[in-house]
C-alpha cells in the first residue's frame, strides 16, 4: 500500500490518547504480565499462583470518565474505526464519501490489494469490522446528533436510529465499550505496524469480538478467557529437558467448575498461553536458566535437546 501511515496515526491520535489513558491500554509488544504461575512439587503434583493486577492512583479520573463520559468515549472509539476505514477507500484525485453507507460500498468494492495487508491474513477481522462499523455508525449518531440515550451505572441505553420504535432502546453495556475502544485501537496499531499480531495478541483480540457479539451481530468466535503464563521446570545437568506439552497446558489452568446461584453448575475454561522456564543444576549446585517464548513453544510437544536449549539461555546482567 502506498498511502502513509503517518495520515492514519495524524487522523486519529486525540481519540487514541484519550482511550489509551482512559483503559491503560497499552501496546502488545510490551512483555505481558504473568497472570498464572506453574511449578511441580517434589511429588511432582502441580503447583498454581495466580497473579491479579489493581491500579490506583490519588486524583485518578480515568475511573470517573469511564462512567459518566460514556457517550464521548465511545464516540471516541467510533472516530478511529471510521478514520480507518476512510484512510482505507482514500484513492488520489477522488473525494472520500462522508455518508457510511457509501463508506460501506467502497470497502466492499475495494480490490484485496488496495486493502491492508491485515484484512487478507486474516480475513475474519476485516469480515467483522464492517458489521461492527455498520451497526456502531447508527449508535454514535444518536449520541453525537439526538439526545436518544440515557447513561446509567451499568452502561448506555440507546436508540438505534430509525430501526427502534420511539421507546426502545440498545443497551450497551460498560465492558463493551472498553473491548470496542480496545479493537479499534489495536488494529490501527497492526495496520500502522506499531504493534504484532501473535499467538497471544491474536487471542485476545478475537475474546474483545466476542464480546462484542450484541453491537456486530455475528456468531461469537468461540474464543475462551485468555490467560498468560508461565511454567517453572527444573532439572539435573545430567538429564536433556523432558516434559509433556499437553499435560502443561491442562495443569496451568484446569477447568473449573462454578456454582450458578441456582443448585447447579458451569465450567469456566481458560485459553492460556505460555512461556517455559527451565532451570538447569550442575553437579556443583550452580544453576543454569532458560526461557522458551510463548511463540515457540510448540515446537517441543515432549521436551527439548540440550542444544536446541542453549538458543533460550537468559543472560544475567552484572
Amino acid at each position: 500500500m502506498s498511502k502513509l501511515i503517518t495520515e492514519l496515526l495524524e487522523a486519529v491520535a486525540y481519540e487514541q490518547s484519550l482511550l489509551e489513558q482512559t483503559y491503560r491500554i497499552a501496546a502488545n509488544d510490551n512483555r505481558p504480565a504473568i497472570d498464572v504461575e506453574l511449578s511441580y512439587g517434589e511429588d511432582g503434583k502441580p503447583l498454581r499462583k495466580g497473579f491479579s493486577r489493581h491500579h490506583l492512583d490519588l486524583g485518578d479520573w480515568k475511573s470517573g470518565l469511564a462512567r459518566a463520559g460514556m457517550p464521548m468515549i465511545f464516540t471516541a472509539a467510533f472516530k478511529v474505526l471510521d478514520s480507518l476505514f476512510e484512510w482505507t477507500i482514500k484513492a488520489p484525485g477522488k473525494r472520500t464519501p462522508n455518508q457510511i453507507e457509501r463508506k460501506l460500498k467502497a470497502l466492499n468494492e475495494l480490490p484485496p490489494e488496495s486493502r491492508p495487508a491485515l484484512f487478507e491474513s486474516e480475513k475474519w477481522l476485516f469480515e467483522r469490522l464492517v458489521p461492527l462499523y455498520r451497526r456502531t455508525a447508527l449508535l454514535r449518531n444518536t449520541l453525537a446528533h439526538r439526545g436518544e440515550f440515557e447513561v446509567a451505572a451499568s452502561g448506555l441505553q440507546v436508540r438505534l436510529g430509525t430501526e427502534q420504535a420511539e421507546g426502545e432502546r440498545t443497551p450497551i453495556s460498560g465492558a463493551e465499550i472498553e473491548a470496542f475502544a480496545a479493537v479499534t485501537l489495536t488494529v490501527v496499531r497492526l495496520v500502522a505496524g506499531i504493534s504484532t499480531l501473535d499467538t497471544l495478541s491474536r487471542k485476545r483480540l478475537r475474546r474483545r469480538f466476542d464480546k462484542l457479539v450484541r453491537l456486530h451481530e455475528l456468531e461469537p468466535l468461540g474464543q475462551q478467557p485468555v490467560k498468560f503464563g508461565r511454567v517453572k521446570l527444573s532439572y539435573s545437568e545430567s538429564h536433556a529437558p523432558e516434559f509433556d506439552l499437553a499435560r502443561l497446558r491442562d495443569d496451568i489452568y484446569p477447568d473449573m467448575s462454578i456454582p450458578d446461584g441456582q443448585g447447579g453448575a458451569y465450567v469456566l475454561k481458560h485459553d492460556t498461553v505460555f512461556e517455559i522456564h527451565i532451570t538447569i543444576e550442575d553437579a556443583s549446585g550452580s544453576s543454569t536458566e532458560y526461557l522458551i517464548p510463548y511463540n515457540e513453544v510448540e515446537k517441543y510437544p515432549i521436551g527439548i535437546s540440550h542444544e536446541e536449549v542453549l538458543a533460550y539461555r537468559i543472560i544475567r546482567e552484572i
